[in-house]
């Protein structure tokens, strides 16, 4: 029978090291095949699979997609594949999510805006079978296995509304769910036998937020961390957990959301002390992601040189950072700023990428007299040029800057006989990537980074057009059911950070998931929307107030524009609630 290639998804990832029980997602490609009936058959092992002895489901499938409902052991990898009288695809796995309450939520004793950086020191008996880390660090985290960094994404996890916030100006939720996304790696690899050790650095992303003063309740809470280690031997299980046994410092470097990166290489060593645990719940699920990737590597021109100035051109607008290694004198100060466009006068335009107008996005260096290796660390910036600023004389080698985005693939095109429609689409798809980060689509790279209802919407069908985007929004379509208030209101942002915008952005919550629905034919994306949207409709219905235009722009009371006045609200009775789907 001939193997096939069908790019087999679970949950829309591959291979997947963490799947709850419960309903889970099985999809693929046809790849040009053309079939009716498929089989799918799951099994509790790969030689049962190969003898297409499918003990754990059989069954006679249509379209391009599978629903189940399955449980299964903490840990315990299932196999699956699709076959017709034909040919038979690719094997595939996933495994049962673990029981993450053994870890606890550690963090630094005081609240702060510099990089945490938390070690776990463990030993490795011989034998080993598998070994996997599942771990979430609030807002974004890094992680070293000695000395070894495990992966190349950027940016997780991806945002969720992390936990219930207590300012004043947030109405109760419809439904007061709150949850963060973890990831689970295969460590095995870097592993060895006797000693190790864990390093990981986590900073504010959206979790910590205090970037920009004016805007309190955008902040969830302290920078934070929760991992667990899962070591399975022939007779034996044995787990490493992040708790207060795991050392925490405070490092002399920052990397945050708006301000951007101020990395200290001159820190050679870190003052570590005893971990400080928090209790406080927060919710967690595996990730439906695996974070932002560089998606495409940008070289520069060298367009002007003054002193220690110099002023590149990556010929593209995008969103990412400067990749270099900066060599100069122990305590050089470098700074790097970025513009996407440049003033009559050839110098960088800071007023498009800045609240203010004359702000610029900013990344800021303190050499160690070495080689000093420059990266993206936790926060993103959009531009075209690079501003390079020393104190003093530097060599700067490898120059790139990183075009990082969210891991979707361009599946779709554009082509028509008009050369500036293919332009204007060419210029579209840059755009549509440089606004997917951390799981959701934002209105601005740069200024603002919020995920607004709005914006996200008007776009979706033409991502969905033109990336391998269903897992992206299927994220994010959650992100808007979660954010509904009580009343049914649908808020400008999902999550909720505030903000304006009018009727329309609420709209999301039906425009999301039609379109999820006509792109894919997967009917549950309009079913478990469906009393959401009802819900918003007649919140709208009752705002009104009998001529059917939305008052205030379809604005709450101006909440978002004073951010202290509470709504009053009117919460959906339990009976109003219920909808029946036929």
């Amino acid at each position: 029978m001939e193997r096939i290639n069908l790019q087999l998804q679970c949950n829309h990832l591959v291979n997947p090291l963490a799947v709850e029980c419960g309903e889970v997602l099985f999809s693929f490609c046809k790849n040009g095949r053309v079939f009716d009936e498929y089989t799918l058959g799951i099994a509790s092992s790969e030689d049962n699979l190969n003898k297409g002895v499918y003990d754990v489901y059989n069954g006679v499938n249509e379209g391009g997609r599978v629903r189940l409902n399955l449980n299964g052991t903490a840990g315990q990898r299932l196999f699956w594949r699709i076959a017709t009288k034909d040919f038979v695809s690719e094997t595939a796995y996933f495994e049962w999510a673990e029981d993450f309450t053994k870890a606890k939520w550690i963090s630094a004793a005081a609240e702060t805006e510099k990089i945490l950086r938390f070690q776990k020191s463990f030993a490795l008996q011989e034998g080993v079978l598998s070994a996997r880390l599942h771990i979430c660090g609030l807002g974004f985290y890094d992680f070293q296995c000695n000395g070894k960094r495990v992966d190349e994404r950027f940016f997780k996890p991806d945002f969720s509304d992390y936990i219930q916030r207590k300012d004043e100006a947030f109405i109760p939720k419809l439904r007061e769910e709150y949850y963060a996304y973890y990831q689970s790696y295969d460590v095995l690899p870097y592993l060895q036998q006797g000693a190790n050790i864990a390093t990981i650095e986590v900073a504010p992303g959206y979790f910590n937020n205090t970037d920009i003063k004016e805007f309190s309740f955008w902040h969830f809470g302290k920078t934070r961390l929760k991992f667990l280690f899962v070591f399975r031997y022939a007779d034996r299980t044995e787990y490493v957990v992040s708790d207060e046994s795991c050392l925490c410092a405070v490092t002399n470097s920052a990397s945050t959301l708006y301000v951007g990166d101020k990395i200290d290489f001159t820190e050679k060593a870190y003052a570590y002390a005893p971990a400080s645990v928090i209790d406080e719940e927060i919710p967690l699920r595996p990730a439906r992601s695996y974070g932002d990737r560089v998606g495409e590597v940008f070289y520069p021109k060298l367009i002007k040189e003054a002193g220690n100035k110099r002023l590149y051109d990556f010929g593209q607008n995008h969103t990412g950072g400067l990749s270099c290694a900066l060599i100069g004198e122990e305590g050089t100060e470098v700074v790097v700023r970025y513009a996407e466009i440049l003033d009559e006068n050839g110098e960088p335009n800071f007023k498009t990428a800045s609240f203010d107008g004359k702000t610029p996005q900013t990344s800021k260096y303190r050499l160690s007299g070495g080689r000093d290796e420059v990266k993206p660390k936790f926060c993103w910036y959009c531009y075209r040029y690079a501003e390079v600023e020393a104190a003093r004389p530097i060599q700067i080698q490898d120059v790139q800057s990183l075009f990082i985005h969210a891991a979707v693939e361009q599946d779709g095109e554009f082509i028509c006989s008009e050369p500036i429609f293919n332009d204007i689409y060419q210029k579209y798809l840059y755009t549509q990537l440089c606004n997917m980060h951390a799981g959701v689509p934002t209105d601005c790279p740069h200024r603002e980074k919020k995920p607004y209802t709005g914006d996200g919407h008007l776009t979706v069908r033409s991502a969905l057009y033109s990336f391998t985007a269903e897992g992206f929004y299927a994220k994010w379509l959650q992100d808007i059911l979660d954010a509904q208030e009580q009343d049914g209101y649908i808020p400008h942002t999902a999550p909720r950070m505030g903000c304006g915008g009018g009727f329309y952005w609420g709209y999301a919550v039906v425009e999301v998931a039609k379109t999820l629905y006509q792109t894919t034919g997967d009917r549950s994306y309009v079913v478990k929307s469906y009393d959401a949207v009802k819900n918003w409709v007649e919140c709208f219905s009752r705002m009104h107030e009998g001529d059917y235009l939305p008052k205030n722009n379809g604005m709450r009371n101006a909440v978002w524009i004073s951010f202290t006045a509470k709504a009053q609200t009117t919460p959906i009775s339990p009976a109003s609630k219920k909808c029946v789907i036929s």
